[in-house]
């Protein structure tokens, strides 16, 4: 590669949010405006009215970042602690290839 010449990341990035559609707006706007994101996409572990769900592991083992962001959460829910436990489980551990 030539000297000053500039390579630019295209990183594939999921958003494993709990709900928060305002300040999850602001964040989208926010990586979507950066030059190394390729795409953004997001899942709900909420997933209200219906059980807490994490992405499947195949599903986030496509993505260059995870990112979890949540502003509430229901502790003592036994689907939502074993959705936020499978989201950083783990197969996404530096053992497994893809943490970082």
């Amino acid at each position: 590669m030539p000297a000053g010449s500039k390579v630019c990341l295209s990183l594939r990035w999921i958003v494993c949010n709990a709900g928060g559609s305002g300040e999850l707006t602001k964040l989208l706007n926010i990586l979507n405006s950066l030059d190394d994101v390729g795409t953004v996409d997001t899942w709900n572990f909420i997933n209200y009215p219906y059980t807490p769900t994490a992405p499947p592991i195949d599903l986030m083992m496509n993505y260059d970042v995870i990112i979890v962001a949540t502003n509430w959460a229901y502790y003592s829910y036994a689907p939502f602690d074993l959705a936020r436990r499978q989201v950083g489980g783990p197969s996404l551990s530096p053992a497994g290839g893809r943490a970082g």
